[in-house]
């Protein structure tokens, strides 16, 4: 499995671990680059899903793309 693929599958695992609000952000990666979009429903969630993110071993960059569904 390209090590892309590997990362996005781990970014994902560890935001369904936080057993949040988080089903709904996709993730997508290249180069170690993760790329998070979609909508979160707090601003704290979205701090929640870049940090666990960043955490994942082998992601070099995380770029936010996600908005905050507050209404």
């Amino acid at each position: 499995m390209p090590a892309d693929v590997v990362l996005a599958m781990q970014v994902r695992e560890k935001l369904a671990a936080t057993r949040r609000n988080l089903g709904d952000v996709a993730v997508i990666v290249d180069a170690g680059h993760v790329h998070l979009r979609g909508r979160v429903p707090s601003y704290r969630l979205r701090q929640v899903a870049i940090e666990n993110a960043r955490r994942v071993s082998g992601v070099r960059q995380v770029v936010d793309e996600l908005r905050v569904d507050d209404a």
